[in-house]
């Protein structure tokens, strides 16, 4: 047990026999693992599970879903889509980041759960929330839930969980990367993930496409503010003429990273309409979630995002420009102490009233969310 569980949370998940899980809009592996993995082990208790999300992951994730457990939802089916007793999204607290799934959330006569790593703005909408910010990968929170039912993940659910927390912390070389994240991957390979070929599967399978197009983005490269901010472009036509769905660009900024000296990298792509979408990472000690929540996106300190409608892409380096020198000239934040002493014990339900259907009862009191 990495992260204490949120009492509720694990209360409704040990008591719910019929269960829809979501995510958010175009699926990386920590959210479509999360999914695939989470399914699995409530289903292994005998509950109904449904996964819905609105849009395909990337090519090289389906394989983690070979159950077929996850329907793509289309707009016109949203009306007519039927509820459940429990809802649970993952890897995001924010309905609009569940695109046309949000307004199914919005109606929805299910008790709501959200399990997330990212740092979170309100979580309006939902009845209870666990968060951990600390966590390098939902993931990882889904693997201290499944422990804490009482479970052991299947070869197929510590695969996904593999891939979900591998994703996250660029295979284990992100600065989120800590002792909890390589624990769990030692515990999930002695249940049956295999690294190999896992990262064969994911790192090891993008299309001649999308290697064409990485090679484009790298030689359009543009350095700023003295070399300290790196950005590049993906364009609408671009994405076109090489038959590239937008699901297939996850991963491409990780290779701007690796320029020296640089604070803040940003991919911009075009996606339509006049909307863009701008990924930031920050290699070193700037945190570009403050940046992309003035733009009213967010994210983690060292990788966020966000959209934005613009007449082009000067219009968004215009807004952009402002913020990135305000974050760059200033002081970098300040450290985290250390923590001392030992976690809480974990939520069992073998050792522990926390996960059994009574703490999931609705009391007369209104209690707050642990985090």
């Amino acid at each position: 047990m990495y992260f204490t569980p949120d009492v509720r949370v694990c209360a409704l998940l040990a008591e719910a026999r019929d269960v829809v899980i979501v995510t958010h809009i175009y699926p990386d592996g920590d959210a479509f693992g999360s999914q695939v993995a989470l399914a699995e082990a409530l289903e292994s208790r005998g509950a109904r599970v449904r996964v819905w999300n609105c849009h395909a992951p990337p090519e090289r994730l389906k394989f983690l879903d070979a159950g077929g457990r996850v329907r793509i939802i289309r707009p016109e089916d949203v009306p007519c889509l039927p509820d459940c007793e429990l809802l649970v999204a993952l890897d995001t607290s924010e309905l609009a980041r569940l695109g046309d799934l949000g307004a199914f959330v919005t109606r929805s006569a299910a008790v709501k759960v959200v399990i997330d790593h990212h740092i979170p703005p309100p979580r309006h909408g939902f009845d209870a929330a666990w968060a951990e910010e600390r966590a390098g990968a939902t993931g990882l929170l889904v693997f201290d839930l499944i422990d804490a039912l009482g479970l052991a993940p299947s070869p197929a659910a510590a695969t996904a969980l593999f891939a979900a927390i591998a994703s996250d912390t660029g295979w284990f070389a992100f600065s989120n990367t800590t002792a909890r994240e390589l624990s769990a991957a030692a515990r999930l390979v002695e249940r049956g993930a295999s690294p190999a070929d896992l990262y064969r599967h994911i790192n090891g399978g993008s299309s001649i496409q999308r290697t064409a197009l990485l090679g484009q983005v790298l030689a359009s490269v543009r350095q700023e503010l003295d070399g300290r901010f790196v950005w590049s472009l993906i364009t609408r036509r671009q994405m076109t003429d090489k038959g590239i769905a937008y699901e297939e660009l996850d991963g491409i900024i990780d290779e701007l990273k690796n320029i020296r000296h640089a604070l803040i990298v940003a991919l911009i792509v075009e996606l339509g309409d006049g909307k863009w979408k701008v990924s930031l990472r920050g290699p070193l000690h700037v945190d570009v979630n403050l940046i992309a929540r003035r733009f009213g996106g967010g994210g983690h300190a060292k990788a966020a995002g966000y959209r934005v409608s613009a007449s082009g892409v000067e219009a968004v380096l215009a807004d952009l420009r402002p913020e990135l020198r305000r974050a760059i000239d200033g002081p970098p934040p300040a450290e985290e102490p250390p923590r001392h002493g030992k976690e809480p014990k974990p939520c069992s339900t073998r050792s522990r009233k926390a996960c059994s259907p009574r703490s999931a009862r609705p009391s007369s009191r209104r209690k707050s969310s642990k985090r």
